[in-house]
């Protein structure tokens, strides 16, 4: 389970993307997915169940699976989270990936309907990317 080039997977990704026509929608979808079938989120829901347990989770585990970057929950309340992404700026894809990957695990926690919603991003001019995630 050696970590291997980030450039490896954005190539994957984006001949998957290609091959199978996905949309901004699909790429959510497929970030949605990876949530559905990693033990280490069925392990981290089990064990940190909750929005503070998770925030001050999150830059431990993003080391664990990215070799660049971080990601902290900058903010968190009973209606909303902001997760703030930093030094990531590897491809687009990623952008709605993650998108749906941060709206999943937060629908796990919530257990309800969550809106997911990208409100800065490295490749429109900001300098990290901030996910908005908002439920009732």
């Amino acid at each position: 389970m050696d970590f291997y080039p980030i450039g490896l997977e954005t190539i994957i990704i984006i001949c998957i993307k290609d091959i199978l026509h996905l949309d901004e929608n699909g790429l959510e979808k497929m970030g949605e997915s990876v949530v559905k079938f990693s033990i280490f989120i069925k392990i981290l829901m089990k064990y940190f169940g909750s929005l503070e347990m998770i925030a001050k989770e999150i830059p431990k585990t993003w080391k664990e699976h990215y070799t660049i970057g971080s990601l902290k929950m900058e903010e968190f309340d009973d209606n909303h989270a902001v997760l703030i992404q930093e030094n990531f700026k590897i491809h687009p894809v990623y952008c709605f990936i993650h998108k749906g990957y941060f709206k999943k695990v937060a629908q796990m926690v919530q257990k309800t309907e969550v809106n997911s919603e990208e409100t800065k991003c490295v490749f429109k001019g900001n300098k990290y990317n901030e996910f908005l995630l908002t439920w009732r």
